[in-house]
């Protein structure tokens, strides 16, 4: 790979990982709240106490961006079936096939980004070989 190849793709892993910080956008836990409000009262089901309730809102926000958390809450709504709220496992679940697909390209982008710095490190160590054989 020449230099000119791997600057080309250095600024392509660069644009990549601005656009991963988008599509990892944490989810505002205050909205989690809000649709298991929401839920619980389309179902006529009784929220938690606010700890156990605060505790699911993080957890559910620390694993979902927020594009996937609406995805989420879209399919919950018309699929969850079960006659309590849905826990923090039931969201990830619903969005599962998407989240892996991000968190592979986001794998993938890190993994070319350290064989870029290894090449940059083996090249050089060459160089400087190739500089004290000569000296």
């Amino acid at each position: 790979m020449s230099d000119d190849q791997a600057a080309k793709i250095k600024a392509s892993i660069a644009i990549a990982q601005q656009d991963l910080v988008e599509l990892f956008r944490p989810t505002d836990p205050k909205e989690v709240v809000e649709f298991m409000a929401r839920l619980a009262t389309r179902r006529n089901i009784d929220l938690p106490p606010a700890p156990d309730l605060a505790a699911d809102a993080l957890a559910i926000s620390s694993k979902l961006p927020a594009d996937l958390f609406n995805l989420a809450c879209q399919r919950l709504w018309t699929d969850f079936a079960y006659r309590r709220l849905p826990e923090p496992s039931d969201f990830t679940n619903s969005v599962a096939d998407l989240l892996e697909i991000r968190t592979t390209a986001q794998a993938k982008i890190h993994n070319m980004e350290m064989r870029l710095a290894s090449r940059q490190i083996l090249k050089e160590k060459s160089s400087s070989r190739r500089s004290a054989q000569r000296g």
